[in-house]
């Protein structure tokens, strides 16, 4: 079974950023997403960050 993993990382902070990429991600057949670093700094919006990531199957998270 081949599974897609859509693979994110360096954010820092950029909500505006994320959220495009959630919603690209919403319209595509991926499986998990993975989260590799670099969330929150040094960027406002720290809460909606992780929302946003919630909302997508975030199965990896490396702060």
């Amino acid at each position: 079974m081949k599974k897609r993993i859509a693979l994110l990382s360096d954010v820092h902070g950029n909500s505006t950023a994320l959220s495009a990429v959630v919603e690209d991600l919403k319209k595509r057949d991926v499986d998990t997403c993975w989260f590799l670093g670099d969330l929150v700094m040094p960027g406002p919006g720290n809460n909606e960050l992780f929302d946003l990531l919630a909302g997508i199957n975030t199965d990896i998270y490396q702060r």
